[in-house]
């Protein structure tokens, strides 16, 4: 026969409907495993997101470095930032020295030395949009080469030493031509 115990006649452990729930504790320990968990995968992807950036800077300066050296190669000089002589750093104006790769005034031949739309520029509200489309809806407006986390690249040109650099200043990640 079985032992009952307690006031009411139960047995030992048993609830009122047969059913047993979870204790405070019991729920304390899954809400932190859970808390662990979230926080290891938001690391994770967070991670990810970074190299992805990375890498898509990485393309980027190679792709702007290859256009500027292809304009100099067809042309012979870089294309006209105002000067002729010693180093340029262009940075929230580096437009100045991209634009005149479009232009048939700069460009007489209209090589596309760049894909416009692999490079990007933010809009009025801060989103990265690419250039070419942002150029072509936005005539005559300025709109710096920016990097995955909307900071403009900083592009320096040696005329001297006929060379030049592309700067990502977000993750110091550098490209010469």
């Amino acid at each position: 026969m079985k032992r009952r115990s307690g006031r009411n006649g139960r047995l030992a452990g048993e609830t009122p409907r047969g059913r047993r729930g979870f204790t405070l504790l019991e729920l304390l320990v899954v809400v932190a495993i859970i808390g662990i968990l979230v926080g290891m995968l938001s690391t994770a992807l967070y991670r990810v997101q970074r190299n992805a950036k990375r890498a898509q800077v990485r393309t980027e300066v190679r792709v702007i470095g290859a256009g500027l050296r292809a304009y100099r190669t067809e042309y012979g000089y870089w294309p006209y930032t105002g000067q002729s002589t010693g180093i340029v750093t262009l940075t929230h104006d580096n437009y100045r020295l991209l634009d005149p790769m479009r232009q048939p005034a700069t460009n007489p031949r209209r090589i596309q030395f760049l894909s416009w739309n692999e490079i990007f520029t933010t809009n009025r509200t801060g989103e990265r949009v690419p250039l070419g489309d942002y150029a072509a809806q936005n005539p005559g407006v300025p709109c710096p080469v920016v990097d995955p986390w909307r900071l403009p690249y900083r592009i320096q040109l040696d005329y001297d030493r006929d060379m030049g650099k592309v700067i990502c200043q977000t993750e110091d990640i550098r490209h010469t031509f």
